[in-house]
């Protein structure tokens, strides 16, 4: 909790920390903000990048090899069974 507030201090003031000093921070968080953090770089980076300029808000079309929804889910609950059949999984 002691090197949070010193993070929480330090980014007020407008101080930027190296990646060595966010680890230990990181390390610390629970498994679901580690993945918020995980989806925040990955859409940041993205932008910066020139990827992302979608929104969340916004539905897109994915593209699969398939020519149906229908298609799709029914190769994908076969593989799904599949998948527990050679591993016993119920």
């Amino acid at each position: 909790m002691i090197a949070l507030n010193q993070f929480l201090s330090r980014v007020s003031k407008g101080v930027i920390l190296s990646t060595t000093e966010l680890y230990p921070l990181i390390d610390v968080l629970p498994t679901a903000e580690k993945f918020r953090l995980l989806q925040y770089l990955v859409k940041t980076v993205g932008q910066d990048m020139g990827f992302f300029p979608l929104d969340s808000s916004t539905t897109y079309s994915v593209w699969t090899p398939l020519h149906t929804p229908d298609e799709t889910v029914a190769k994908l609950a076969k593989m799904l069974a599949e998948d527990k059949a050679e591993y016993g999984v119920q």
